[in-house]
């Protein structure tokens, strides 16, 4: 019995590919004798990393004269030929599992883009009979009427679904994507193991979660003048730590952050560019060792977010999306968040000088929630299997 995971896995976004990790472990512990194989857009990336088969989730490209004709006849042959590839990779398949992500969301997307795939490979499921599990995803916002039409109708073509919290799924309720016995588990990172925490040093250690970020729309005309803002004031903020003596250590959440840390980096004056660390942290385990001897984690990208609180470390949220404030809010530190595009600099130190002041009490509730967050997270993999008829 093959069992398929469909994502958005390879792309370097560790998030993502920690909740493909997450889902696999648990998959190969439960059952072991199980063929796997992984549905995404990098599958050498992905079969390379966990050993596991894995496929492209496009059809093939056209040349040639058939390119001409799809272009003339506004992509429906190449459409067509890819619906066919779909049913045909999905032979032999008897269950389609999608595993957390914040997959129900058009956060720099199209609605030809991610929408218009998981709506095909959902629905040509649900003709071929097969099973579709979305398990912890994050949903909303959906911009885009189209995109939310195509992602209310791949959620009806599932026979389970869970979100990773509340708000995402009062959102789908809300556009009128409600699932009959649809339940909230956390995300599927957070069943992922922790490395133990190194002694800090004398020097405190402020891990810095920068961002690529250009506005919530894919080429967006303000997006360049977001992105000069939020530069500068992050190019504000490590100035001032340094000055006040932390040391800063820079990580990203996805490949693209790379570029903003660059463009960070160039923003700073020598002196304060000789105390800043950068990590390549292009795991989310490689996440969690950047943060082994840090004091405070200030962050945007959402796994980011989720590394931090497990390991129990004081952490403010520069949020883009309502997840990043929900997990917060679960987690009792509703007051250490602002906004991406609205943040201030005063108020983001007066936060970070906050938070390491009060850091033991703050460990110790964030400790508390996260006993019982991942005793959640391992709950519902029966609930799979006994949906599933695995």
């Amino acid at each position: 019995m093959t069992i398929a995971l469909l994502g958005l896995f390879g792309c370097g976004n560790s998030g993502n590919d920690g909740s493909l990790e997450s889902m696999l472990n648990y998959l190969q512990a439960v059952l072991p004798t199980s063929p796997l194989i992984c549905i995404c857009p990098a599958p050498a990336v992905i079969s390379q990393r966990y050993a596991v088969p894995s496929i492209s989730v496009g059809g093939s490209e056209l040349h040639g004269r058939i390119a001409l004709v799809d272009r003339a006849l506004a992509g429906l042959p190449r459409m067509t030929l890819g619906l066919a590839q779909i049913f045909i990779k999905l032979r032999g398949v008897k269950v389609l599992v999608i595993p957390g992500t914040g997959i129900l969301d058009d956060f720099q997307e199209t609605a030809s883009g991610w929408p218009f795939v998981l709506f095909r490979w959902c629905v040509a499921a649900k003709v071929l009979g097969i099973p579709i599990a979305f398990v912890s995803v994050g949903a909303g916002p959906i911009m885009h009427p189209l995109s939310r039409f195509l992602f209310k109708k791949s959620v009806k073509c599932a026979s389970y679904i869970s979100y990773r919290d509340e708000s995402s799924r009062k959102y789908m309720h809300e556009i009128g994507g409600n699932f009959i016995d649809d339940q909230c588990y956390p995300d599927l990172a957070f069943n992922l193991p922790t490395p133990s925490r190194s002694a800090s040093s004398e020097r405190l250690t402020i891990v810095l979660g920068v961002m690529y970020y250009q506005g919530w729309k894919k080429s967006d005309s303000s997006g360049p003048s977001i992105y000069e803002r939020y530069l500068g004031k992050l190019a504000s903020y490590v100035t001032k730590l340094v000055n006040e003596g932390y040391r800063v250590r820079l990580i990203t959440g996805d490949v693209l952050d790379a570029t903003a840390i660059s463009d960070l980096l160039s923003r700073l004056k020598p002196h304060t560019c000789d105390q800043v660390e950068t990590c390549n942290t292009e795991s989310l385990h490689a996440v969690m060792e950047a943060m082994m001897d840090a004091t405070l984690v200030v962050a945007s990208r959402y796994h980011n977010v989720v590394c931090a609180l497990m390991m129990g470390l004081p952490t403010i949220s520069l949020s883009y999306n309502a997840k990043n404030d929900d997990l917060l809010e679960r987690y009792n530190q509703r007051e250490y968040r602002q906004h991406i595009e609205c943040f201030e600099v005063d108020i983001l130190m007066n936060q970070t000088r906050n938070a390491i002041d009060n850091a033991p009490l703050i460990q110790s509730e964030i400790n508390t929630e996260n006993k019982a967050v991942k005793d959640s997270a391992m709950q519902q993999g029966e609930q799979i299997l006994s949906v599933l008829s695995i």
